[in-house]
């Protein structure tokens, strides 16, 4: 069964924000970053629980080809997959 992603307004700044710095960078890696989220995104809605477990029932996925993870929360209930952030693995983490 497949699940329905929701990003929230956070994991759209994520989003945003790192586009606009890969596009800035060039040679269409912004487009590059896009096409490995929608991949990690479209497998967590397919395979939710493949990805581990990173805080309670936070769960976290590595977009292929960058340093960055998706984070996700599992609504079995809903049959939804609600997207926290997306997280810059070199950078200080956001929640220090």
């Amino acid at each position: 069964m497949r699940y329905t992603p929701y990003i929230s307004k956070n994991a759209t700044a994520d989003i945003m924000n790192t586009k606009l710095y890969y596009d800035a960078k060039g040679d269409g890696l912004g487009v590059k970053f896009g096409s490995g989220l929608e991949g990690i995104i479209d497998r967590i809605c397919t395979h939710p629980k493949a990805f581990s477990i990173r805080y309670k029932d936070i769960r976290a996925a590595k977009i292929q080809s960058f340093p960055y993870l998706v984070f996700y929360r599992i609504n079995l209930a809903e049959q939804a997959i609600q997207i926290l952030r997306v997280f810059n693995t070199h950078q200080k983490p956001f929640w220090k």
